[in-house]
C-alpha cells in the first residue's frame, strides 16, 4: 500500500470519526437545550401533564431533587417525542405490534383495545360470579320498579365490544375458553328475570355484510353501527314510546375521513381512516343543543337538547359508546339530557328527580358489565 493511499485512508477515518463525534455532540447539546426550552405539553396519547422542574426552596426539597430531576429529564428530553414515534413505527413495521400495551394490532391492521381486561374478556377468562349476577339483577330491577312507580319507562342496553362483533380480526395467539362471556351471562340472567336489558349483538352480527360497523382504528362503532343498534333500542321503549328508527338507505350515508381513532392515538399510529357518516338531512328532527359541559379530557359530561317537532323527555346515561348515540336520540325526543356517568343508585335517583324524564335509557359498554349498575 502506497503512502498516498494510507494517508487518504487515515484522513477518511479521521474525518468520519470527527463527523460522528460532532454529530453526537450537536445532538446531545441540542437535546439538552430542548429539554429546558421545549414544549411542556405531553403527547396526545399520554393525557397527563409532564413532570416540571422546580427550584428547591428547602432542605427537604433538595433531598427530593435528584428523583424529581430524573422524572423531569425523562419526560422532557429534547428528542423524546421523535424517538417514541420512531419506536412506534418500527414496532408496527417490523414486529406487527403496537408500541402501547393498551393496543393490540390484529389482522388486516385492525386495532383492538387491550386495557381494562379487554383481552381476558375476549378470551372468556373472566366470568361473573353468581353474587355478581344477583347484585346486577337487583340493581336493574330496582331502578325499573322505582321508575315504574313514577310512570317512567326504563331500559338497559349493552354496547358490544369491538372484539365481540369482529373476532375474526383478533390475533390468533389469543385463545378463547369454552365458557360463556360476561355479556352472555348477563343476558341469560336478564331474560330469566324478565329485565329490560337489550341485547344488540344479533342485529350487529347480522348486519356485518352491509359494511364495517366499527372503526378500524378506534374502540367504538361508526354511524352505520349506530343505525343498526337503534331499532332494538327503540323496540324496547314500547309501549311507553311508539317510535321507530327511520329507515335509511345507503344514500343517507357518505364516506368521509374521520378524526384519528383513540386506538391509533394511543399507539402513535399516524394514519387516516374513512367511515360511513350519516348525512344531517337524514335525521328526523333538526335539534338544538341547549346546554353542554366538558371535562379536562374533552369528554362531554352532559348535553341537553331540544327538538320542537318531537315529544317526551329522555334521560340518557351512557359511557363512551353512547357519544355516537346522542345525536340520534336527540332527534327523536322533544328534550334529552345525556350524562356520561356510571351512577350509584343514590346518584341515579337524584338525576331522575332533577331531570323528571318520561323515559330513562342506560347504555353500558360490554367491558364495564362487572361494574354493577
Amino acid at each position: 500500500m502506497t503512502n498516498r493511499s494510507m494517508t487518504d485512508r487515515t484522513f477518511a477515518t479521521t474525518l468520519y470519526g470527527t463527523l460522528l463525534l460532532g454529530f453526537f455532540a450537536v445532538a446531545t447539546t441540542l437535546g439538552g437545550v430542548l429539554t429546558f426550552v421545549g414544549n411542556p405539553d405531553p403527547m396526545a396519547n399520554e393525557k397527563r401533564r409532564l413532570a416540571q422542574l422546580e427550584i428547591p426552596r428547602s432542605l427537604a426539597q433538595w433531598e427530593q431533587f435528584p428523583r424529581r430531576f430524573d422524572a423531569f429529564f425523562g419526560d422532557n428530553f429534547g428528542f423524546r417525542q421523535a424517538l417514541i414515534r420512531l419506536d412506534s413505527k418500527l414496532s408496527l413495521a417490523l414486529l406487527g405490534r403496537s408500541s402501547s400495551d393498551r393496543v393490540v394490532v390484529g389482522k388486516n391492521d385492525w386495532l383492538y383495545f387491550a386495557g381494562e381486561h379487554s383481552i381476558e374478556l375476549y378470551q372468556n377468562a373472566l366470568t361473573l360470579s353468581d353474587s355478581d349476577l344477583e347484585l346486577m339483577k337487583q340493581r336493574i330491577a330496582g331502578r325499573r320498579d322505582r321508575l315504574a312507580a313514577k310512570g317512567v319507562g326504563y331500559e338497559f342496553a349493552i354496547a358490544p365490544d369491538k372484539h365481540t362483533i369482529y373476532p375474526e380480526f383478533m390475533p390468533a395467539r389469543f385463545l378463547r375458553k369454552q365458557k360463556p362471556s360476561q355479556y352472555s351471562q348477563t343476558m341469560e340472567m336478564a331474560q330469566a328475570a324478565q329485565l329490560p336489558v337489550v341485547d344488540l349483538r344479533p342485529e350487529l352480527l347480522a348486519a356485518k355484510p352491509s359494511g364495517p360497523l366499527y372503526l378500524r382504528d378506534d374502540t367504538h362503532w361508526n354511524d352505520l353501527g349506530v343505525s343498526v343498534a337503534l331499532p332494538p333500542i327503540f323496540d324496547a321503549m314500547r309501549p311507553k314510546f311508539d317510535i321507530a328508527a327511520p329507515k335509511l338507505s345507503p344514500d343517507d350515508f357518505e364516506l368521509k375521513p374521520v378524526k384519528m381513532g383513540d386506538l391509533a392515538e394511543m399507539a402513535l399510529i399516524n394514519r387516516s381512516e374513512t367511515a360511513p357518516v350519516l348525512k344531517e338531512a337524514a335525521l328526523p328532527c333538526r335539534y338544538e343543543v341547549t346546554e353542554k359541559n366538558w371535562d379536562s379530557e374533552g369528554r362531554r359530561l352532559y348535553t341537553r337538547t331540544h327538538c320542537p317537532d318531537k315529544r317526551g323527555k329522555l334521560l340518557f346515561i351512557h359511557d363512551s359508546f353512547g357519544q355516537a348515540l346522542v345525536p340520534r336520540l336527540a332527534a327523536e325526543f322533544g328534550d334529552m339530557a345525556a350524562f356520561w356517568a356510571r351512577p350509584t343508585d343514590e346518584q341515579f335517583d337524584a338525576l331522575v328527580a332533577q331531570e323528571k324524564p318520561d323515559f330513562v335509557l342506560e347504555e353500558r359498554a360490554e367491558r364495564y358489565l362487572s361494574t354493577h349498575p
